[in-house]
């Protein structure tokens, strides 16, 4: 159900990555590209396929059990959303 939101968030890490590589980022930015990564990875890998299960379990007229994983799959996208933020804030100022 969300192969396609992995596919393309996967595909644009990996652009960051490589932009990130022939700008001469430093430890900070490599940190934030990291975090971002395993986030992504973590989210593509482990928290989409158990999101997946539940969405079937819900198309096919059943009341999964009660569950925090939404909630930590939002925490992960804010924790995304600052990171990218802030390596953009960082490589902008830096063109100044």
């Amino acid at each position: 159900m969300f192969r396609a939101l992995n596919v393309a968030e996967l595909t644009l890490f990996l652009l960051l990555a490589l932009a990130l590589v022939g700008a001469g980022a430093g430890a900070v930015r490599w940190t934030l590209v990291a975090v971002t990564g395993a986030v992504l990875l973590t989210q593509a890998f482990v928290m989409r396929p158990l999101l997946d299960v539940r969405a079937q379990q819900v198309i096919a007229g059943g009341q999964p059990v009660a569950s925090h994983l939404h909630v930590v799959y939002i925490a992960m996208e804010a924790i995304k959303l600052v990171t990218v933020a802030w390596l953009g804030i960082s490589l902008v100022l830096r063109l100044r």
